[in-house]
């Protein structure tokens, strides 16, 4: 008599899953986020860190990560978040700045 086959496990391999907070091109920091609002027909990328902030218009097709990359995109070719830079630049060069505790011109 033979014996019983033994029935093969079957390994489940875990599933990766896309990535929900990504790092703000910025300040380096992974607080950036992806809200999306079908009704209003927009995707808003929003850092809670440093406030870098764009909107784009909403697509079906695509998923978070790709709304990031568009975010990335207009960062590097300075289409968000430069003017930002220079109004906070242009504020500290007016003020003296401060040297343990005497102003330094």
């Amino acid at each position: 008599m033979g014996r019983r086959r033994r029935r093969r496990k079957i390994r489940l391999k875990p599933r990766r899953s896309l990535p929900k907070i990504f790092q703000c091109p910025r300040c380096g920091e992974t607080s950036v986020s992806v809200m999306i609002d079908r009704r209003k027909g927009v995707a808003r990328v929003v850092c809670s860190n440093c406030g870098l902030e764009a909107e784009f218009e909403y697509n079906p097709y695509l998923a978070e990560v790709d709304y990031y990359s568009r975010f990335l995109d207009a960062y590097e070719e300075g289409k968000i978040g430069v003017e930002e830079e220079e109004e906070s630049r242009e504020g500290e060069e007016s003020e003296g700045e401060y040297y343990g505790g005497e102003e330094v011109e």
